[in-house]
């Protein structure tokens, strides 16, 4: 009968210790730090090395990582034969393994801009919509460097809602083919997809 008792004392210890298991470290992770728009913000500290014509009038905020693609399609039907932008389609990311929104072109343009960044994340409706300012040119292997105005803002008390500039920067890859190939190896409008690697600094 003892032994009985004991046995039921020892399982009612462990199924409360089960129940009162000390959750603080999950209050520690990025996706749940709301006070930093659910993390996207974590990159706070303003990178240095821009050229002057990039710089914008505003005060930095945060930076995001991006890899993906830049869509062109040939074009045959001008005088002069070109690769035309399509626009980019990309996913943005605080670090390598923590994606956190998605970058693109508008069909249409939003008050002269179609570039896109927008939140991904359950806790943040954010985005914003920007038009070219400067262009800064590098490798010819890779696409320029960009000082990007918005032109619109969308959800509230989000990490894009009050961005007024983006930044785009350390450019790896994503310009097209040769224009040599575009009605040789490629027929018109066929679409060409070119990898590529930035950072997005987002300035409000």
């Amino acid at each position: 009968m003892a032994l009985k008792i004991s046995l039921v004392l020892l399982f009612v210890l462990l199924l409360s210790k089960s129940l009162f298991v000390d959750s603080s470290p999950m209050l520690k992770r990025d996706d749940d730090d709301f006070g930093r728009k659910c993390g996207i913000t974590k990159n706070s500290i303003e990178p240095k090395g821009l050229p002057s014509i990039l710089n914008p009038p505003a005060e930095f905020k945060f930076l995001l990582y991006a890899r993906g693609d830049q869509i062109y399609k040939c074009n045959t039907t001008t005088p002069q034969k070109s690769w035309d932008i399509v626009g980019p389609k990309a996913k943005l990311f605080v670090n390598p393994q923590k994606v956190v929104g998605d970058h693109y072109f508008q069909p249409t343009p939003v008050n002269e801009g179609r570039a896109t960044w927008n939140s991904t994340l359950d806790c943040d409706h954010s985005s914003v919509i920007g038009k070219i300012n400067q262009t800064y040119r590098v490798e010819p292997e890779n696409i320029p460097w960009l000082l990007i105005q918005t032109t619109k803002n969308e959800g509230e008390n989000g990490a894009f809602s009050d961005v007024k500039y983006v930044v785009r920067t350390n450019t790896k890859g994503g310009v097209p083919p040769p224009i040599g190939e575009c009605g040789d190896k490629y027929s018109n409008n066929e679409l060409f997809k070119s990898y590529y690697t930035t950072q997005y600094w987002y300035y409000h």
